[in-house]
Formats: C-alpha cells, structure tokens, sequence
C-alpha cells in the first residue's frame, strides 16, 4: 500500500490441502481492508487451482486466550475488573484475598 507492506498471509499446500498458516496486518492499515483482499486472492486462486481439493484456516494451538495467559500465572475469576491504576488494581487485590 503506498510502497510499504500493509499485511502478509503465508501460506502452503501439502497434496491437495491449502493450510492459512499466518496472517499480520498493520493496524494503521485496518481502514484499508488489506486482509480482506488477501484472503480474496488466497481463495480465488485457490479456487482456480484444480490441485487443490480443501482449504484450511489454521485453528489456534490453544482452547482459549486464558491458555496462554494461564502460563504466566493469571488466573480466571468470576468477575473480570479492568482499571488503568495499578494501585486500585492491588488494593482490590488485597481485599479479595480476605
């Protein structure tokens, strides 16, 4: 876009199955739509190529989004608290735990 790189999709195919593997866009490019012209080209090529039976769009190496953060000792509660003050954040911390 413009000269510079708005988004990438990589891709492969093992016999007759395209796999989506990776996808990146930049977020000041969103506007744009670049992924959604993308994946318009990976299918319609895909479409036209007579080897290829199947296509697939990847699935994420983990349930959830709590996975990965439960590898790094987060913890899911019952009622979820956003604040942008760390201090509020362990002050509620310290209630709870009473």
């Amino acid at each position: 876009m413009d000269g510079r790189l708005a988004a990438y999709l990589r891709t492969y195919q093992v016999e007759d199955v395209r796999i989506i593997q990776q996808t990146k866009a930049d977020p000041e490019c969103y506007c744009h739509k670049p992924m959604d012209a993308l994946y318009h080209a990976v299918l319609a090529h895909a479409a036209a190529d007579p080897g290829c039976r199947r296509i697939v769009n990847g699935s994420p190496l983990h349930g959830s989004l709590n996975h990965f953060k439960e590898q790094f000792l987060f913890r899911t509660v019952e009622r979820p608290w956003y604040s942008s003050n760390a201090w509020l954040v362990g002050l509620a911390k310290r209630w709870r735990k009473r």
